[in-house]
């Protein structure tokens, strides 16, 4: 799994269903991230140990670039190229020789580590993806754009080393094609998107993979103190960093309103970070709690409303949880996710940037009281209760293993036939046929 919290944390719904039926689950990531691991009971084995250092996370928060800027700090750059030399090195031999795993699932960001994988060893991983795709987005298309980014130079060495395993591809179109015959796992029932995509026999739209709860945090005292009071939950997610001017203008508008008489039946809890300087805030009202972390699972199991900014693990969880949202999404995916939300009537959406204060209190206040809205989410929540109960990722991930010779790309048709003994994927074919 790569690096980033939202991205492999949604994993981890999918990795309990698979130990609950006997499997046996390891992750391999960077050396940061174990103890999220080890939270949620799975092995953990670091990779690249000697660029991802531990506390490289920090770093990599700090110096990555925010939304609509795909460009890298040198620091990144040149530990991404270091990254990639020693994949194609052999960095992964002595865990794939250790663990003699059956499959491999590998994160969808992942996207030259899976072509060095596949052409190195011979592996046809399962890839896991924790968005939902929009019509123009394959892992072999996304792949394509991603290197037509790169000088051209540096696009060489991955040429060359692909050559060197397979000499007949006359394109980078047919260097990266692999990518669209592996399964494809999307962590997200199909249901919450507005569009009717076309289908692709390979991808498959399995149930929220909503994680377990863990360490609520030392809060359940302050839970105690806020009997009878509307929780408010307001978060920009695991990296606040990137966001900036807009972060500290989130923060401060958030705090602000719940000044209002008409809020003051409500208690903001109010997450910013483990670098944000919480004294900037200061002073807070009684009813704002800021916290650098809290247990999303956790409050969101008490919460009545919740101001995010969109990333889809944050809106799944609102709605596995049945909270209506409020989204001001800053960038990546988060737009399309407002527009989800919107479409659905899970809640509302704004520009908090724009949005003055004022504006922002008749929202909080259409949002908690708005019978309409909370019938929607209560809606969506039971279809994803219904798709998480079914495991249906699961089912297709022990599919695979049962019949290992499907794992090749030449037997895509076989792929499609096996996996369609799976009710609920033999269901997802007829819909999207329709």
């Amino acid at each position: 799994m790569d690096i980033e919290e939202g991205h492999f944390l949604p994993s981890f719904g999918l990795a309990h269903s698979l130990k609950d039926r006997g499997h046996e689950v390891c992750y391999l990531g960077v050396i940061d991230n174990a103890p999220l691991v080890a939270e949620q009971g799975f092995d953990f084995h670091p990779v690249l140990k000697d660029i991802y250092h531990q506390g490289y996370k920090e770093k990599y928060k700090q110096l990555s670039p925010p939304p609509g800027d795909n460009s890298l700090s040198p620091d990144l750059k040149k530990e991404y190229d270091e990254h990639i030399a020693a994949l194609m090195a052999g960095a992964y031999d002595p865990f794939l020789e250790h663990f003699q795993s059956s499959l491999l699932v590998i994160s969808t960001f992942l996207k030259i580590d899976t072509l060095v994988l596949h052409y190195k060893y011979n592996i046809c991983p399962v890839i896991f993806t924790p968005f939902l795709r929009e019509a123009s987005s394959t892992p072999a298309k996304d792949c394509l754009n991603y290197l037509k980014e790169f000088p051209v130079d540096e696009i060489f060495p991955l040429v060359d080393f692909v050559t060197s395993f397979r000499d007949d591809f006359t394109s980078l179109a047919e260097l990266v094609a692999p990518l669209d015959n592996f399964c494809e796992l999307i962590a997200c029932p199909h249901e919450l998107d507005v569009d009717d995509l076309p289908a692709r026999a390979n991808a498959h739209y399995i149930g929220p993979s909503i994680r377990k709860e863990t360490c609520a945090g030392d809060i359940a005292s302050l839970y105690r103190q806020l009997e009878g009071k509307k929780i408010i939950y307001a978060s920009l997610g695991s990296q606040p960093l990137r966001h900036g001017a807009v972060r500290d203008l989130f923060f401060r508008k958030m705090i602000c309103v719940m000044k209002e008489e008409e809020l003051q039946d409500c208690h903001l809890i109010l997450t910013v970070g483990d670098i944000y300087d919480i004294d900037n805030l200061a002073p807070l009202p009684d009813n704002v709690t800021v916290l650098r972390w809290v247990s999303q699972i956790s409050i969101l199991k008490r919460a009545s409303l919740a101001v995010i900014h969109g990333g889809l693990g944050s809106v799944k969880e609102c709605i596995y949880y049945g909270v209506p949202m409020i989204v001001f999404p800053l960038g990546y995916d988060q737009p399309v996710n407002a527009r989800r939300v919107a479409h659905h009537n899970l809640g509302l959406t704004g520009d908090i940037g724009s949005i003055p204060e004022g504006d922002l209190k008749v929202k909080i206040l259409q949002a908690l009281g708005c019978e309409h809205i909370r019938a929607s989410v209560r809606n969506m929540q039971q279809l994803f209760h219904e798709k998480e109960c079914a495991n249906q990722g699961a089912d297709i991930i022990e599919a695979l293993l049962r019949d290992r010779e499907m794992m090749s790309p030449q037997n895509n048709t076989r792929t499609e036939n096996v996996l369609s003994d799976i009710p609920a994927v033999r269901e997802e074919q007829q819909q999207f046929k329709k």
